[in-house]
């Protein structure tokens, strides 16, 4: 895949906050430096993440404005496109051989998709929603986990355990495009929330791997045969969402809303990303399922050593 000679660096929430949250010269300062020069020698970029705009909605005016500012610069206006785009780009490139490309998981932002004053007050009532929508997918977290807790662990059941959480999502894509065939037409089915009707996530792919790819009946059956032999082994986003599901069932953890929005924001991002941070959690499961390798992306915390360990790797790019 071509990244057109940029290092590009995913960044998380507190890599941002560190860079412009205190006002004290810390490590992060010289971060940003780096990250900044990076940008302006146009060696790097630091895409936004889908929800950045969000999330920044309910901070105060002056410390949203900065923040605006200095990341859409070291983001050189560009910005992930949401999981569920992503994702079917990813199936319907597969089936028809298209090149996977920057294009496949970033989009330029346009002026006009830059909130304005009164749009950031609305942006932040939606965070609100949003956020009660996802404490209440979280809880209707599987009957694995709880089986998972009644069984003796050990290396070889933790495995099994892994591969059938794994397995039933893919059965239960394949059961979705095999209902697709038989009744030529989707259905949408809702997670119903206290607040309002939520697509189940695997549907919505499906929707759209209809309504915007026009995938065809043809596609679709050669879609089916690649999932029943390779499973997600070859879609970067469900390949990552699976595993790090799959691993915080085994491990009979509770999976939380922001557990909801990394997994989401790893599984978009680790496929193109050279530098990927994110917590220091997220880390060693990403470690332990080794996808820092088979993504070939740096995986880093906001530990001492890793911010260490940024500073030598951006001096390096910027040589």
């Amino acid at each position: 895949m071509d990244n057109h000679h940029h290092t590009i660096i995913y960044l998380d929430q507190f890599a941002t906050s560190g860079m412009f949250d205190s006002g004290q010269v810390t490590k992060w300062t010289e971060i940003k430096y780096l990250l900044e020069q990076g940008v302006l020698t146009k060696k790097l970029f630091c895409p936004l993440s889908p929800e950045h705009f969000l999330e920044s909605s309910n901070k105060s005016e002056a410390y949203r404005n900065d923040l605006n500012k200095g990341f859409l610069q070291l983001s050189d206006r560009y910005a992930f496109k949401t999981e569920l785009e992503i994702t079917s780009q990813l199936l319907i490139s597969l089936i028809r051989k298209n090149n996977i490309t920057i294009n496949t998981f970033l989009s330029r932002l346009k002026n006009q998709d830059i909130p304005t004053d009164t749009e950031w007050n609305d942006l932040s009532s939606k965070t609100r929603e949003f956020n009660s929508m996802i404490q209440e997918a979280t809880t209707l977290s599987n009957s694995i986990r709880d089986q998972a807790r009644q069984i003796k662990s050990t290396p070889q059941t933790e495995k099994l355990l892994f591969e059938t959480c794994r397995n039933l999502v893919v059965g239960k894509f394949i059961a979705c495009l095999e209902d697709l065939l038989k009744n030529k037409f989707i259905k949408v089915r809702g997670v119903h929330f206290e607040s309002r009707s939520v697509p189940n996530w695997i549907d919505a792919i499906v929707y759209r791997l209809v309504t915007s790819h026009k995938i065809n009946e043809k596609e679709i059956r050669l879609l089916i045969k690649h999932l029943e032999r390779h499973g997600f082994t070859g879609i970067s986003t469900l390949d990552t969402r699976t595993s790090l599901s799959a691993l915080i069932s085994v491990k009979g953890k509770k999976e939380t809303s922001s557990d909801q929005l990394d997994i989401s924001r790893v599984a978009s991002s680790i496929q193109l990303s050279n530098i990927l941070l994110t917590d220091k959690k997220r880390k060693s499961e990403l470690l332990e399922l080794e996808l820092d390798k088979k993504y070939n992306t740096v995986i880093l915390s906001g530990i001492p050593s890793d911010q260490d360990r940024f500073v030598d790797l951006l001096q390096r790019i910027l040589d």
